[in-house]
Protein backbone atom coordinates (compact mmCIF):
# COMPACT_ATOMS: atom_id res chain seq x y z
CA UNK A 1 0.00 0.00 0.00
CA UNK A 2 1.40 2.90 -1.00
CA UNK A 3 1.62 5.60 1.85
CA UNK A 4 3.26 9.22 2.58
CA UNK A 5 4.77 9.72 5.86
CA UNK A 6 2.24 11.00 8.44
CA UNK A 7 1.89 14.20 9.60
CA UNK A 8 0.90 13.49 13.41
CA UNK A 9 0.46 10.67 15.45
CA UNK A 10 -1.20 10.03 18.61
CA UNK A 11 -0.23 7.30 20.89
CA UNK A 12 -2.73 5.39 22.98
CA UNK A 13 -3.68 6.90 25.70
CA UNK A 14 -6.23 7.22 28.15
CA UNK A 15 -9.48 7.26 25.98
CA UNK A 16 -8.07 7.51 23.05
CA UNK A 17 -7.29 5.12 19.92
CA UNK A 18 -3.10 5.06 18.62
CA UNK A 19 -3.63 6.72 15.23
CA UNK A 20 -1.88 8.78 13.15
CA UNK A 21 -3.00 11.60 10.14
CA UNK A 22 -1.54 11.69 6.49
CA UNK A 23 -2.40 12.66 2.71
CA UNK A 24 -3.16 8.68 1.05
CA UNK A 25 -3.44 7.95 -2.59
CA UNK A 26 -6.95 7.56 -2.96
CA UNK A 27 -6.29 3.99 -4.35
CA UNK A 28 -4.45 2.76 -1.50
CA UNK A 29 -8.42 2.41 0.69
CA UNK A 30 -10.99 0.15 -0.22
CA UNK A 31 -14.35 -0.33 1.20
CA UNK A 32 -14.58 -2.57 4.35
CA UNK A 33 -17.56 -4.87 3.19
CA UNK A 34 -19.54 -4.13 6.46
CA UNK A 35 -21.04 -0.89 6.23
CA UNK A 36 -24.91 -1.09 6.24
CA UNK A 37 -25.26 2.36 5.24
CA UNK A 38 -26.64 3.51 2.32
CA UNK A 39 -25.65 7.36 1.79
CA UNK A 40 -26.91 9.96 -0.67
CA UNK A 41 -23.68 9.71 -2.99
CA UNK A 42 -25.77 12.23 -5.78
CA UNK A 43 -25.66 14.92 -2.37
CA UNK A 44 -21.82 14.06 -1.12
CA UNK A 45 -20.43 14.38 -4.54
CA UNK A 46 -21.79 17.76 -5.26
CA UNK A 47 -20.86 18.58 -1.40
CA UNK A 48 -17.50 17.83 -2.41
CA UNK A 49 -17.72 19.55 -5.87
CA UNK A 50 -18.96 22.83 -4.31
CA UNK A 51 -17.18 22.61 -0.50
CA UNK A 52 -13.96 21.05 -1.63
CA UNK A 53 -13.06 17.64 0.27
CA UNK A 54 -12.63 17.99 4.21
CA UNK A 55 -11.75 16.27 7.59
CA UNK A 56 -10.44 12.84 7.50
CA UNK A 57 -11.28 9.44 5.87
CA UNK A 58 -10.90 6.66 9.54
CA UNK A 59 -9.03 3.76 8.15
CA UNK A 60 -7.98 0.68 9.42
CA UNK A 61 -4.30 0.48 9.55
CA UNK A 62 -3.67 -2.95 9.22
CA UNK A 63 -5.78 -3.38 6.50
CA UNK A 64 -6.48 0.19 4.23
CA UNK A 65 -10.31 -0.86 4.77
CA UNK A 66 -12.35 2.61 5.13
CA UNK A 67 -13.52 2.44 9.02
CA UNK A 68 -15.80 6.07 8.18
CA UNK A 69 -16.08 8.22 5.20
CA UNK A 70 -16.75 5.44 2.74
CA UNK A 71 -19.31 7.94 0.55
CA UNK A 72 -16.74 11.04 0.90
CA UNK A 73 -14.22 8.62 -0.57
CA UNK A 74 -16.22 7.18 -3.45
CA UNK A 75 -17.22 11.04 -4.15
CA UNK A 76 -13.23 12.31 -4.23
CA UNK A 77 -12.98 9.31 -6.57
CA UNK A 78 -15.73 11.22 -8.57
CA UNK A 79 -14.10 14.39 -8.34
CA UNK A 80 -10.61 12.88 -9.72
CA UNK A 81 -8.92 14.00 -6.58
CA UNK A 82 -5.47 11.80 -6.04
CA UNK A 83 -5.17 12.01 -2.59
CA UNK A 84 -7.31 12.45 0.64
CA UNK A 85 -6.69 12.71 4.24
CA UNK A 86 -6.80 9.79 6.02
CA UNK A 87 -6.72 9.00 10.21
CA UNK A 88 -5.10 5.59 10.38
CA UNK A 89 -6.72 3.17 13.15
CA UNK A 90 -4.61 1.00 15.13
CA UNK A 91 -7.39 -1.34 15.37
CA UNK A 92 -8.67 -4.75 15.36
CA UNK A 93 -11.85 -6.22 13.04
CA UNK A 94 -14.23 -5.98 16.19
CA UNK A 95 -13.00 -2.18 16.98
CA UNK A 96 -13.38 -1.15 13.64
CA UNK A 97 -16.86 -2.75 13.19
CA UNK A 98 -17.84 -0.68 16.26
CA UNK A 99 -16.78 2.55 15.60
CA UNK A 100 -18.19 2.25 11.80
CA UNK A 101 -21.56 1.43 13.81
CA UNK A 102 -21.11 4.28 16.23
CA UNK A 103 -20.03 6.60 13.70
CA UNK A 104 -23.24 5.96 11.39
CA UNK A 105 -25.48 5.28 14.18
CA UNK A 106 -24.62 8.72 16.55
CA UNK A 107 -25.21 11.15 13.47
CA UNK A 108 -28.67 9.62 12.67
CA UNK A 109 -29.49 9.99 16.37
CA UNK A 110 -28.99 14.09 16.12
CA UNK A 111 -31.92 16.29 15.56
CA UNK A 112 -31.91 19.00 13.71
CA UNK A 113 -33.47 22.61 16.10
CA UNK A 114 -36.08 23.56 12.60
CA UNK A 115 -36.06 27.43 13.50
CA UNK A 116 -32.36 27.66 13.69
CA UNK A 117 -31.90 25.85 10.71
CA UNK A 118 -34.53 27.29 8.70
CA UNK A 119 -32.87 30.75 9.77
CA UNK A 120 -29.28 29.24 8.80
CA UNK A 121 -30.52 27.95 5.01
CA UNK A 122 -32.19 31.16 4.83
CA UNK A 123 -29.04 33.27 5.35
CA UNK A 124 -27.15 31.21 2.22
CA UNK A 125 -27.07 33.11 -1.17
CA UNK A 126 -27.99 29.58 -2.63
CA UNK A 127 -28.51 25.86 -0.87
CA UNK A 128 -25.56 24.57 -3.16
CA UNK A 129 -23.22 22.17 -1.54
CA UNK A 130 -25.62 21.84 1.41
CA UNK A 131 -27.49 18.56 0.57
CA UNK A 132 -30.52 21.00 1.03
CA UNK A 133 -32.74 21.80 -2.03
CA UNK A 134 -35.68 24.90 -2.52
CA UNK A 135 -38.04 21.60 -2.04
CA UNK A 136 -36.38 20.46 1.62
CA UNK A 137 -36.46 24.23 2.93
CA UNK A 138 -39.85 25.08 1.51
CA UNK A 139 -41.06 21.78 3.21
CA UNK A 140 -38.76 22.99 6.51
CA UNK A 141 -40.73 26.44 6.05
CA UNK A 142 -44.39 25.02 5.71
CA UNK A 143 -44.07 22.92 8.67
CA UNK A 144 -42.79 25.67 10.75
CA UNK A 145 -45.75 27.89 9.68
CA UNK A 146 -48.57 25.01 10.08
CA UNK A 147 -47.29 22.77 12.96
CA UNK A 148 -48.97 23.40 16.92
CA UNK A 149 -46.19 23.94 18.33
CA UNK A 150 -46.10 27.65 17.45
CA UNK A 151 -49.13 28.00 19.54
CA UNK A 152 -48.17 28.56 23.22
CA UNK A 153 -44.60 30.24 21.84
CA UNK A 154 -46.06 32.05 18.97
CA UNK A 155 -44.05 34.58 17.05
CA UNK A 156 -42.36 37.43 17.62
CA UNK A 157 -42.66 40.65 16.43
CA UNK A 158 -40.34 40.01 12.86
CA UNK A 159 -42.81 37.06 12.26
CA UNK A 160 -39.99 34.69 13.91
CA UNK A 161 -41.04 31.81 16.11
CA UNK A 162 -40.38 32.27 19.41
CA UNK A 163 -38.00 30.15 21.35
CA UNK A 164 -39.37 26.53 21.91
CA UNK A 165 -38.84 23.61 23.94
CA UNK A 166 -39.63 20.27 22.82
CA UNK A 167 -39.67 16.59 23.91
CA UNK A 168 -39.13 13.40 21.62
CA UNK A 169 -40.68 10.50 23.42
CA UNK A 170 -40.46 7.05 21.44
CA UNK A 171 -44.05 5.21 22.13
CA UNK A 172 -43.13 1.61 21.14
CA UNK A 173 -46.39 1.18 19.14
CA UNK A 174 -49.37 3.14 17.37
CA UNK A 175 -51.71 2.42 20.38
CA UNK A 176 -49.16 3.81 23.20
CA UNK A 177 -48.95 7.17 21.06
CA UNK A 178 -52.63 7.36 21.25
CA UNK A 179 -52.68 6.71 24.77
CA UNK A 180 -50.11 9.36 25.30
CA UNK A 181 -51.22 12.15 23.28
CA UNK A 182 -54.63 12.03 24.60
CA UNK A 183 -53.54 12.30 28.42
CA UNK A 184 -51.18 14.82 27.45
CA UNK A 185 -54.10 16.92 25.62
CA UNK A 186 -55.90 16.31 28.40
CA UNK A 187 -53.43 18.08 30.87
CA UNK A 188 -53.13 21.34 27.87
CA UNK A 189 -50.35 20.34 26.21
CA UNK A 190 -49.71 20.74 22.86
CA UNK A 191 -49.00 17.73 21.07
CA UNK A 192 -48.57 16.05 17.43
CA UNK A 193 -47.81 12.67 16.29
CA UNK A 194 -44.88 12.13 14.42
CA UNK A 195 -43.84 8.61 12.78
CA UNK A 196 -40.82 7.49 11.49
Amino acid sequence: MAKSKPNRSVKDGPGIVSQSYEMVPVGALSPNGWNPNQGDLGKIIESVHVNRFYGAILAQKSTGKIIAGEHRWRAAQSEGLQVVPVIWMDVDDEAAKRIMLADNRTSRLGMDDPNALADLLQGLPSLEGTGFDSDDLDALLADLNTTPFDGPGGKDESGKLKEQFQVLVDCGSESKQGELLEMLDGKGWTCRALMS
